[in-house]
């Protein structure tokens, strides 16, 4: 979804898709498939974020944790940056 992340960059890229209804969801299903292009379109938001953020939805959204589903009402998601020492092969 974010083809201009890098796995060298501490930042988490976020990349949201507004659902207005199934065609929508299968045009920009078409975009990412195609190329980055989905950047551009009005139904798309994107940014990186670079500090420890709260995602929070106070909608009823339909979810997946550890592979069960669940309905809730309201999501309340932290988000932090940690550094874990991956072993990364010398690029050319």
């Amino acid at each position: 979804m974010a083809p201009d992340a890098s796995i060298t960059e501490p930042n988490l890229k976020l990349v949201l898709f507004r659902r207005k209804n199934l065609f929508q969801v299968f045009a920009n299903l078409l975009t990412v498939i195609l190329g980055n292009c989905h950047y551009k379109l009005k139904s798309v938001y994107h940014t990186t974020m670079t500090n420890d953020f709260d995602l929070i939805v106070n909608s009823r959204q339909t979810a997946q944790v550890d592979g069960q589903s669940m309905i809730l009402d309201c999501f309340h998601v932290k988000f932090s940056h940690i550094s874990y020492p991956f072993w990364l092969p010398e690029s050319k």
